[in-house]
């Protein structure tokens, strides 16, 4: 088993769930534990590939800053598995480990827009220190360009990854990256 709960196994996929295994299969040369594991309920496994591929495809938050987000949160709450998997995905983008290594203990040197590093910096304070957000926090996004809607999906996307790392561990997903 690849954590505690049973999942559905790439051999054992059938119909949504297969068409997906197979995609991901296909782009990534294989299904990720991590994601195998969110099968234990097809109808939370379609619909967060659903959230997977709006996140990924999101025309204003780019794939760089959705990685860097997800690989910051992952270090911060000790993921091991999220850190390989949004490390691997920055590598692939072209950088490098160095600065991997230095993003993840200084995001605000990571190699991104002055506008995408605002909105880094955050969707980290919404997640690590909620009570600290203010309205100028909000209003400071919003000069940069940012839209509400914008700043939520951000968000949305860093809680998803806040609390994904919680479930991933504490169902012990076996690492396979």
């Amino acid at each position: 088993m690849i954590s505690l709960l049973k999942s559905i196994r790439p051999e054992e996929a059938e119909g949504k769930v297969k068409a997906v295994y197979e995609n991901l299969e296909a782009a990534m040369g294989m299904v990720p534990n991590v994601l195998q594991f969110q099968s234990a309920s097809e109808d939370v496994f379609l619909r967060q590939m659903d959230f997977l591929k709006f996140i990924m495809d999101h025309e204003t938050l780019s794939a760089e800053l959705m990685a860097w987000t997800r690989l910051i949160i992952s270090a911060r709450k000790n993921c091991d598995y999220c850190i390989r998997m949004n490390a691997g995905m920055l590598l692939r983008r072209g950088y490098t480990e160095d600065e991997i290594k230095q993003g993840i203990t200084n995001p605000a040197e990571v190699r991104l827009t002055d506008k995408e590093k605002a909105m880094l910096h955050f969707v980290l304070k919404i997640m690590f220190e909620p009570e600290k957000i203010e309205e100028a926090d909000v209003d400071a996004l919003r000069k940069m360009g940012w839209s509400d809607k914008e700043i939520f999906e951000a968000s949305w996307a860093g809680s998803k990854q806040y609390g994904m790392v919680q479930l991933f561990k504490g169902f012990k997903v076996k690492l396979d990256i």
